[in-house]
């Protein structure tokens, strides 16, 4: 199979499609998220060339480059959509977002970034490309959050996208973990059924009710919202809940 993740320059071309039918003045966004998608079909291709093609690991190499190239159009997209949708300051919603990102971003910390400043699994480069990944999907992951704990008007294609977003970042985290504990290249195939989900739903988003108004400005509900209420309350409790998990493991290493 020389290009196992075939899905992503189908996906990107039928979201294209999508793009081209709406009006002009609401494809920023979405041109932003298509420039993410073009990125990654040639990171896969380079990729699938260096593995499939000549044979060679493909960790690390060019392909990481490209794939880190392709979180900036992501981020930009998702910053001009908290921009848009909210055009004055709400420092209860920046509050919100600090402290779930600092508590979801300790995740990644302990089950990414501690075995690699550990020392026990990577070094050289490997061990910078280890390092980099996880730092940029935490900046993903705050504006996200800012999303997600910003204006109502949650409309289809907003809910949809934000859930492929979270999906990939998934994705990633789990890609990064399995890679991490030593397991070959070829056994994480299983993750790209994860990426594929998020790629779906990418595409799906363009096609959905709010797609046109989906930088649009929304109205801001005042109090907190049971949706953002539950979102803090799981920040507040993952730290607790990896102080557990992580002296329940060191007990169970050292039986």
């Amino acid at each position: 199979v020389f290009f196992d993740r075939w899905y992503r320059p189908e996906y990107a071309a039928v979201m294209l499609v999508g793009i081209l039918r709406l009006p002009r003045g609401s494809r920023t966004v979405w041109w932003l998220l298509w420039a993410m998608s073009v990125v990654l079909v040639l990171a896969d291709a380079v990729y699938d060339t260096l593995l499939y093609g000549l044979g060679v690991s493909p960790i690390p190499s060019p392909a990481d480059v490209l794939y880190v190239a392709a979180y900036i159009p992501q981020i930009l997209a998702l910053a001009l959509l908290v921009r848009r949708r909210e055009p004055g300051q709400d420092r209860a919603a920046a509050l919100d977002t600090a402290l779930l990102t600092l508590a979801l971003g300790s995740i990644t910390l302990v089950l990414v970034v501690h075995p690699v400043v550990d020392g026990t699994v990577v070094v050289g480069h490997e061990l910078v490309m280890a390092l980099v990944y996880p730092a940029i999907d935490v900046v993903v992951l705050a504006v996200l959050l800012r999303l997600l704990v910003g204006g109502t008007e949650h409309q289809p294609a907003m809910s949809v996208l934000t859930l492929s977003m979270a999906v990939t970042l998934g994705a990633d985290l789990a890609y990064n973990a399995v890679l991490l504990d030593g397991v070959d290249v070829a056994a994480t195939a299983w993750t790209q059924y994860i990426y594929l989900a998020g790629e779906i739903l990418l595409v799906a988003a363009v096609f959905l009710r709010g797609a046109d108004t989906l930088a649009e400005p929304v109205t801001q509900e005042q109090g907190v919202r049971p949706f953002r209420a539950w979102l803090i309350a799981v920040g507040c409790m993952t730290p607790v809940l990896l102080v557990v998990w992580t002296a329940w493991t060191a007990a169970a290493t050292l039986r």
